[in-house]
């Protein structure tokens, strides 16, 4: 019986940050959480997820399906886009001479 209360007790305490939620970030959290459901069922699917604050020296690195080794590849995925990214907007490197 007291594992049900508190299990019980878990579930009120999520719907309560749930009901705090805007409708869009609770679109974005569906969305969010079907992509982790996926993972979970499909055996070569993988998830990373990197939680930190601002003013914190560290983040949590949370893994679905994923190896430490895995994580890393993802993780080194993640990086090169960004790179891409922040980088296909800079003008050619002779220019910034």
């Amino acid at each position: 019986m007291r594992d049900t209360l508190g299990q019980t007790k878990e579930a009120l305490e999520f719907m309560v940050k749930i009901d705090q939620l805007t409708k869009e970030q609770r679109n974005h959290m569906r969305v969010i959480i079907e992509a982790l459901i996926d993972c979970c069922l499909e055996d070569d699917t993988r998830a990373v997820v990197v939680v930190g604050k601002d003013s914190d020296d560290y983040a949590a690195v949370l893994t679905v399906n994923s190896t430490d080794i895995e994580t890393s590849v993802l993780l080194s995925k993640v990086d090169q886009a960004f790179m891409l990214k922040h980088m296909r907007d800079q003008p050619p490197k002779e220019q910034l001479n």
